[in-house]
């Protein structure tokens, strides 16, 4: 079986500019995933695809020769292109080529905490059945204590006919939720090609903890994740 990973990493952010190239403990975020995909051992091919030239030099720095650059086109460069058109076209481009793969992977540079063995339990979960596993992380919040306002503040529940509005305001009394984390999206190709989306009627979750499910998306969240690695992940000194 033949899987494919695909690291998405654009040079430009409007919040938070080449924050895919931003240094976390003594490398770039983007290395962090590359070094997971690559110690996962299940992809046949790993393709960083970037619009930014340091972006793609510094990927081939920490690529240890076991990754493909993909230089985006102009087309697929802007900052309302989704990783997955990009991953789509990159596909079909390759199948075009003779390449095909029964398996695609994405996994987001922004997630730099994601490790190698939850990839493989990402793929050991993906059964002939589903069309795809997302990681995911349990919710802090059930949407029954969300609100939404109007311009004068009144709050209005975003789930019609809410719980905590008939008193029950404990969150402990309801069910766990999740949330995608956006540390891996992994599909069967052909379930994926046909709607370029790793969502659908059959896919699994693969739970993740919270102090792996760090997603990189402002400035603050990488002092988050200099704590985090502190924290949880750092190497014991002898």
């Amino acid at each position: 079986m033949k899987s494919i990973a695909f690291i998405p990493a654009r040079g430009g952010s409007k919040r938070f500019p080449k924050k895919n190239i931003a240094p976390l403990n003594g490398k770039p975020l983007l290395a962090w995933t590359i070094e997971s995909a690559i110690d996962s051992e299940i992809f046949s091919k790993i393709v960083v695809s970037s619009d930014d030239e340091e972006t793609l030099q510094l990927a081939e720095k920490f690529g240890q020769g076991k990754i493909v650059l993909h230089q985006r086109s102009r087309k697929l460069s802007g900052d309302k292109v989704t990783a997955a058109k990009v991953l789509g076209a990159l596909l079909e481009e390759l199948e075009e080529q003779g390449e095909v793969f029964d398996q695609c992977c994405l996994l987001l540079p922004t997630c730099p905490f994601r490790s190698a063995q939850d990839i493989r339990d990402a793929q050991k979960l993906l059964e002939p059945d589903d069309n795809a596993v997302i990681s995911m992380k349990t919710s802090p919040t059930v949407p029954d204590f969300i609100f939404k306002v109007d311009q004068n503040l009144k709050a209005e529940p975003l789930v019609k006919n809410s719980r905590v509005l008939h008193g029950q305001t404990r969150s402990q009394d309801y069910p766990d939720m999740f949330y995608p984390n956006g540390a891996i999206y992994l599909a069967w190709t052909r379930s994926f090609l046909h709607e370029y989306s790793f969502y659908s009627q059959h896919f699994k979750i693969l739970p993740m903890p919270e102090f792996r499910s760090v997603d990189i998306d402002i400035e603050e969240d990488l002092i988050y994740a200099h704590a985090i690695y502190e924290r949880f992940l750092k190497p014991e000194e002898d």
